[in-house]
């Protein structure tokens, strides 16, 4: 049995059986046969399609809201956001399909197609559904692909809502299969070798763990061939997203942006801003702006128009995140936001009230480790020499962000960070038209962008003989 807890008031929200392993063995072989003929479809069929998708979704809006602040805690005022950041996504990835998916003509004898992968599995995270989920979703279908997606037990609606809207839109229904499954039915899915492409959001422990499922190569000792081929994958992980703030940033506008990539979803997120360098020649001036900005944050009920920050949304990860915060002032940290103004921030509770940390030493795990929480270590830096090398101290590569007035110098910077993406004076925003990527145990692979396509298709050559 699948249960969901909401982290607003701890009771169960959701509850459905699992989804039998006999029902989706079944359903892939259905599913290989129908996603045969789509794929032979005109790609403006399929657009009419998603597009007709999109619509569903705009008309489902207030549901979809509601169920974002059940099932995961986010504030009422903040959930429409992912609705309208889904619907840009997948809006622009439909504007650029034709020209992503054409083929590559060399000359009147030599073309490469681009050609489905098959059967894609879609593995979100919880902390954001729909815009992880909707990367990979749109760019599968329209290349042809059918879609198995296993959702977050947090937040379950999702795949539920996907599969109805679609099938309104006139999709197959053996094109997308939402899933109620555990773990162990997942690694058997992810490994069978009728799945030809797995993308996945989450730990890195998980990410591992699916590289291993999806490519356990094994051969066979009797006829000698492989069991099991090689299978491409996608993987986003784990983040320790830094920003640096050089002396002539405007301090006030950083100060507001900078907290808010820290402490937007209480810091659930795997591009929050989790490490902050500060020039040691505004480092004073910028600690009493963005503490300002935290203790002006309103901790509370999510369903409260007035509530800025909510729950945690898994159980215990807050009372986890505290424990990190009290080592780090045992060893020396000091935490400089009042917690006497967010009263339910309190031991064993889900909530959890904005923290920043001065002081801060890389012997401390609340500065080497993923904390996906609204915690802000503050570290003062004296050049952008010294900036570059503790930003790039890190086992991890997704987003980094620089405050600067002078923008060649911030672009100068940008190119000698080790990360997927770099922001200059932002650090919050996808934009669908470039690759939302990865280095080092952050993953592989991408998702956005032309190179979306590339994710979902394998490139077929054609030479012709005269």
């Amino acid at each position: 049995m699948m249960t969901t807890i909401s982290p607003i008031d701890n009771q169960i929200c959701f509850q459905s059986k699992f989804t039998p392993y006999e029902q989706i063995n079944q359903s892939i072989n259905d599913m290989i046969n129908v996603q045969r003929n789509w794929e032979t479809t005109n790609l403006s069929y399929r657009i009419n399609i998603l597009n007709r998708f999109l619509k569903e979704i705009s008309l489902r809006r207030d549901e979809i809201c509601n169920r974002l602040v059940i099932e995961m805690g986010r504030p009422i005022k903040y959930v429409n956001g992912e609705v309208n950041g889904l619907l840009e996504r997948a809006n622009h990835m439909i504007e650029i399909a034709t020209e992503s998916l054409q083929d590559d003509v060399i000359d009147e004898y030599r073309k490469i197609q681009h050609k489905p992968l098959g059967l894609v599995m879609i593995i979100p995270a919880w902390n954001y559904p729909y815009l992880i989920s909707i990367n990979s979703l749109i760019p599968s279908l329209l290349a042809g692909n059918a879609v198995l997606f296993k959702g977050s037990s947090q937040t379950p609606s999702v795949g539920r809502i996907y599969q109805e809207c679609l099938e309104v839109a006139g999709l197959h229904p053996n094109l997308f299969l939402n899933l109620y499954i555990d773990h162990q039915t997942t690694g058997k899915i992810v490994s069978d070798r009728r799945i030809n492409y797995v993308s996945f959001t989450g730990s890195v422990r998980g990410g591992q763990i699916i590289a291993n499922r999806a490519n356990n190569y094994k051969l066979d000792t009797i006829s000698n061939t492989p069991s099991l081929g090689f299978k491409p994958i996608t993987l986003e992980l784990g983040g320790k997203d830094p920003a640096y703030v050089r002396e002539d940033a405007d301090l006030k506008q950083t100060a507001i942006k900078i907290a808010d990539g820290t402490f937007f979803n209480s810091g659930q997120c795997c591009c929050a801003v989790e490490r902050v360098y500060v020039h040691q020649n505004v480092y004073q001036q910028f600690i009493s702006l963005v503490k300002q900005e935290a203790e002006n944050l309103v901790l509370g009920n999510p369903l409260n128009q007035q509530t800025t920050m909510g729950p945690m949304t898994k159980q215990g990860s807050a009372d986890i995140i505290r424990d990190k915060i009290n080592q780090a002032i045992e060893k020396g940290a000091e935490q400089i936001v009042r917690q006497s103004l967010f009263p339910l921030s309190v031991q064993g509770s889900n909530y959890l009230g904005p923290h920043i940390l001065i002081n801060v030493t890389n012997d401390m795990t609340i500065l080497t480790e993923e904390t996906f929480g609204p915690v802000m270590p503050i570290i003062s830096v004296n050049s952008d020499e010294q900036a570059i090398q503790m930003m790039n101290d890190s086992q991890y590569g997704l987003t980094a962000s620089i405050w600067t007035r002078d923008i060649e110098k911030g672009k100068k910077i940008a190119n000698q960070i080790d990360t997927g993406t770099v922001y200059i004076n932002r650090c919050d925003y996808l934009d669908p038209s470039l690759a939302w990527t990865g280095v080092k145990e952050t993953g592989m692979g991408c998702s956005l962008s032309h190179l979306a396509f590339k994710q979902v298709t394998r490139p077929k050559s054609f030479y012709i003989n005269i």
